[in-house]
């Protein structure tokens, strides 16, 4: 029947001869060809069977198909077409038609929800069949164990392990894999090293599955050497190698800063024919950001693309960090440029990413660039504060967890506001305290920066700020001022001056995309004119010792002589002298032939030079006092 199934059109029904077929078959032979039809990519007619058995008229014999085995092979069916709702439906009709559920109803049931993202419901579904005295067996708890790994509920997931023991089912391999892949995506890769001692305790031998996940638990416990023997170990055993093993290698090369290594693994990979995914081109990238090899991970993005595979925003934030590290700010804007017209979508690490590359540039129409991202990114939902409004306790701006360019952009446009309020309302429209965050402490899930608490407690002293370390319940170092306070301080003329100085980036925030490519142009020539002019100066005038004639080398000391004299008479500084005796020596070194009595007046025009090129309050010699000295 399912071959039959099969050869149909798309929008041709269901022949008479199947319904037929359907007289001479029990309801487990009607499972086995849902399951077939599924496996032959035909869901949709698998379905279709199914619901017109289950529209039969009660007294039809063809109605009593409809019992827990096709009912469960088509809630199973629901997890391909992620349709959680109709498995729901399905289970509630066999409760309301008094159709027994099993364990493994139950069980299917919460693959769907689980597949679906609905992992409460999914425990929903395992209470409700402990509530209905239904026993679950070995696969309902390796799928309980993964539901509780889903929800960060790894000290659940381990106690199912004992509670399996406890009622008699005894776990099998896949069980423990489960379980310590479970522990990892908790992040708890000791408790999963612990269960795979538990493993092999308990007499089970592990396999490729099993060593996949030893290998992420190394990773995540900085233990390359460890994951790199359970590595040769697989090869030993000639174990199959997947992408999930290379990926979570290569990952532990990245945590543990050995760029190197990660090439040479992805190296091995390829050999291996086995087919690099994203993940295993970001951790790839990640390890050359981590290296500084900006170069490496540009040529990794650069295959990962041309081998069909599609960046994300987590390849991007690593090929963004990785520019910043090299100091290759350019190519960090272009590659967020890429990026957006990918449409991947930037979310607040890569916003942070970018926007502290281009802040720490120093360039002003770069950090105006800076603004305008952090401008978007707000737009966007990131880095979202209190709005300053006028109301009783106090209003903070937290810069805790942002990188040192984003924490600076991000103090800027508050002090704005609270200047532009001030300017219209006066201390009516801020509320009473005003405060800035620079470290929640421990309490916090996301790790500060101790350059941003630094940087902002020196920049309010430097500009004599009325913002003053207090001691805080909830945070670990908060800058407090009342609003009178700020108020006085933000009108006033030096905060004007000082905040112009520091961050001059306010008419550069309003520069068009074409304005910033004629800049970057500009400065990119004039970058080029400059390195041209010197690399022409240190090859006409580069001090080349073997070049210096024989006489020039005993007079030397005589002329040095000479010159310190003169500049005492004239009145001339020492570093005079001494970049006159520079000069002299490189006119020495280039000059083809210079006849030896001429050397004294090269001597005195150097000291010239140097004087008329020095500090402004050098005072130059004029021809006539150096005719009547000389």
């Amino acid at each position: 029947m399912a071959v039959i199934i099969q050869k149909l059109g798309q929008n041709e029904e269901l022949p008479e001869v199947i319904f037929r077929a359907l007289h001479h078959v029990d309801s487990r032979a009607v499972a086995l060809l849902l399951k077939d039809l599924s496996r032959l990519g035909k869901d949709r007619r698998a379905m279709e069977l199914f619901d017109w058995l289950r529209s039969a008229n009660e007294r039809s014999p063809l109605r009593q198909l409809c019992d827990v085995y096709s009912y469960t092979a088509t809630i199973s069916l629901c997890i391909y077409s992620q349709d959680v709702d109709r498995a729901m439906e399905l289970m509630n009709e066999m409760r309301q038609r008094n159709i027994e559920r099993n364990v493994h109803t139950f069980t299917a049931l919460m693959n769907v929800c689980i597949k679906c993202g609905k992992l409460p419901l999914a425990l929903e579904i395992y209470n409700n069949m402990r509530a209905a005295n239904c026993m679950p067996n070995v696969v309902t708890y390796n799928t309980l164990v993964d539901v509780y790994g889903k929800l960060g509920r790894w000290e659940r997931a381990i106690h199912v392990l004992d509670l399996m023991k406890q009622e008699g089912v005894e776990p099998v391999l896949r069980t423990y894999n489960t379980l310590i892949i479970a522990c990892n995506m908790c992040n708890q890769p000791r408790e999963a090293l612990a269960v795979y001692q538990r493993l092999l305790s308990d007499g089970y031998t592990p396999n490729s599955t099993t060593y996949n996940a030893l290998i992420s638990a190394y990773g995540k416990t900085m233990q390359l050497g460890k994951a790199l023997e359970v590595y040769q170990e697989m090869l030993r055993q000639n174990m199959e190698r997947s992408v999930i093993t290379y990926s979570s290698l290569i990952s532990a090369c990245e945590k543990a800063g050995q760029w190197e290594t990660a090439l040479r693994i992805f190296n091995e990979m390829q050999q291996d024919n086995c087919v690099p995914n994203t993940v295993t081109y970001n951790s790839l990238v990640t390890a050359c950001a981590q290296g500084g090899q900006w170069e490496k991970a540009t040529e990794v993005f650069e295959q990962m693309t041309a081998h069909g595979c599609t960046p994300d925003v987590v390849t991007y934030t690593a090929l963004i960090s990785a520019y910043e590290r090299g100091g290759q700010w350019q190519k960090a804007l272009q590659a967020f440029g890429k990026m957006c017209m990918q449409g991947c979508k930037p979310d607040a690490i890569v916003y942070n990413a970018i926007i502290d590359t281009l802040w720490e540039t120093g360039i002003i129409w770069a950090q105006g660039r800076a603004l305008q991202l952090f401008l978007t990114a707000v737009q966007q939902g990131h880095f979202r504060q209190e709005p300053v409004v006028r109301r009783a306790g106090r209003v903070e701006v937290n810069l805790h967890a942002m990188t040192a360019g984003v924490a600076m952009v991000c103090l800027y446009c508050w002090l704005l506001e609270i200047k532009r309020i001030a300017a219209e309302k006066g201390l009516a429209g801020l509320p009473q305290t005003l405060a800035i965050v620079t470290d929640m402490g421990k309490a916090s899930r996301e790790q500060g920066n101790c350059i941003v608490k630094e940087a902002v407690a020196a920049m309010m002293s430097f500009w004599d700020a009325p913002f003053r370390l207090v001691q805080d319940g909830a945070y670990a170092s908060v800058l407090e001022a009342t609003s009178a306070q700020v108020v006085e301080w933000v009108t006033s003329m030096p905060f004007s001056a000082q905040l112009a100085s520091l961050f001059p980036i306010t008419d550069s925030s309003k520069m068009t995309e074409d304005m910033y490519a004629v800049r970057e142009q500009q400065v990119l020539q004039e970058c080029q004119e400059a390195f041209a002019a010197v690399q022409h100066f240190e090859n006409t005038h580069g001090l080349v010792l073997s070049n210096m004639s024989t006489g020039y080398v005993q007079q030397r000391p005589v002329l040095i002589s000479r010159l310190l004299d003169l500049s005492s008479k004239l009145g001339l500084r020492d570093e005079v002298v001494h970049d006159a005796v520079l000069l002299m020596d490189r006119t020495a070194s280039q000059a083809k032939q210079v006849a030896e009595d001429v050397l004294p007046l090269v001597g005195v025009a150097a000291l010239v030079i140097a004087a008329k090129q020095g500090d402004s309050s050098d005072r130059v010699p004029t021809n006539a006092e150096i005719e009547q000295i000389t």
